[in-house]
């Protein structure tokens, strides 16, 4: 069953719901359900935290999903964590766009530390490649 937020509906604090939320007015909080649609008029300024976000309207604040749908009238300012990300055209978006595995997407982490530990993860996994390589920095193909 979805919970509908219409238009002239102005909410000031955090809403939290199990199921899912059309959200056609405007919240001033972080918003949480299994599935959150923020609607061409809709505007949220905290942060949304979701299995699956659509947002058509705008967002100042950062995203927190596996599924992540912006429409080409989304407008937000705000980092995305997300499995799958689809933007149209057209839309703007200020921030960035962080892939997330389930092992780095710990409950409680922001953006920037789960960018960080993916960084970090990156070197690592590079420093390993070229330790294991053996390069000596000679061309073989040349001798």
């Amino acid at each position: 069953m979805t919970s509908i937020f219409s238009n002239d509906l102005v909410i000031e604090g955090d809403v939290h719901t199990k199921g899912d939320l059309q959200l056609d007015g405007t919240v001033v909080g972080d918003l949480s359900g299994e599935r959150i649609i923020v609607g061409q008029d809709g505007r949220v300024q905290g942060g949304i935290k979701a299995r699956s976000v659509r947002v058509l309207g705008s967002v100042s604040g950062n995203i927190n999903a596996e599924n992540v749908y912006i429409a080409e009238t989304a407008r937000i300012d705000g980092d995305i964590v997300h499995e799958v990300l689809s933007i149209e055209s057209g839309a703007h978006v200020h921030g960035r766009m962080i892939r997330a595995q389930d092992a780095d997407a710990k409950e409680g982490q922001t953006p920037l530390q789960i960018a960080a530990a993916q960084a970090e993860k990156e070197l690592e996994d590079d420093s390993a490649v070229v330790h294991s390589a053996g390069w000596t920095g000679e061309n073989k193909e040349a001798s």
